[in-house]
């Protein structure tokens, strides 16, 4: 294998050892002072196997009676079994669960509904009389999954491999594509501000869109390489569009 004229030297078997003893890639590139990514490229060329993650093998019956009879979220469940509530979703599709897609689904009575979801607006602290701006309430509906993103990849930038002090998720699907596509799919027409919906249809959209984010991948990025990203690639990128910037980015790095 041909290295790169200016690879940092580092000691492989040393890595590999200290791979071996448990530790992660990560830690052991903080130890080094290289990025996560450049810990697996060795390892890989000392013939190491990366650890997986573990399976979370979910029983088919338990969690049919927990989300079908108990109607638990997804995110409950998670939270009890360990893992994220994408592996979750994963798990339903496997047994043939089918997915509540929004609180307006069947399977809830209207009295569970408002249990569950229709507590007034005016009650919420942040409540500013229903001129906040659609959009941005709604993106507080991924405040969960972007948590989850971020964990992934241990708050580092997907691109560089390192930490960075303002880091964004990267959406494989624009976040407006999926917001008019839940708006549309309840029915609903498009509006600007919270207050020209319902108490009921505003819960039905922010659970619709937080179900929807269970099934998309999201990339931890430096703020600056993401806007650097649409920059090149516009608003409606796709995730090869992703991958290819991750490249050049990549060899533009090895050869400075």
């Amino acid at each position: 294998m041909r290295k790169a004229h200016n690879r940092i030297d580092l000691p492989a078997k040393e890595i590999a050892e200290k791979y071996n003893s448990g530790m992660t890639a990560e830690a052991i590139g903080k130890h080094y002072d290289v990025a996560k990514k450049t810990i697996l490229t060795r390892l890989k060329e000392e013939g190491i196997t990366r650890r997986q993650q573990p399976s979370y093998n979910v029983d088919s019956e338990w969690l049919r009676i927990e989300y079908v009879d108990k109607k638990r979220s997804t995110r409950d469940i998670a939270e009890e079994v360990g893992c994220s509530s994408k592996h979750i979703a994963k798990q339903l599709h496997k047994h043939a669960i089918p997915i509540r897609k929004h609180c307006g689904a069947p399977e809830f009575t209207k009295q569970e509904r408002v249990n569950k979801w229709a507590k007034p607006l005016d009650e919420h602290p942040l409540w500013k009389g229903g001129v906040t701006s659609l959009n941005e309430h709604l993106r507080t509906a991924t405040f969960e999954w972007r948590m989850e993103c971020l964990q992934s990849t241990r708050f580092t930038c997907v691109v560089t491999g390192m930490r960075h002090k303002n880091l964004d998720v990267h959406h494989t699907k624009a976040f407006n594509e999926i917001r008019d596509e839940s708006i549309a799919e309840l029915g609903l027409l498009k509006h600007k501000k919270v207050s020209d919906y319902t108490v009921e249809e505003i819960a039905s959209l922010f659970e619709l869109i937080k179900q929807k984010h269970e099934n998309i991948k999201g990339y931890p990025i430096g703020r600056s390489l993401h806007k650097e990203f649409h920059k090149q690639y516009g608003v409606h990128a796709t995730e090869s569009d992703f991958e290819e910037f991750i490249r050049n980015y990549n060899e533009k790095e090895a050869v400075v």
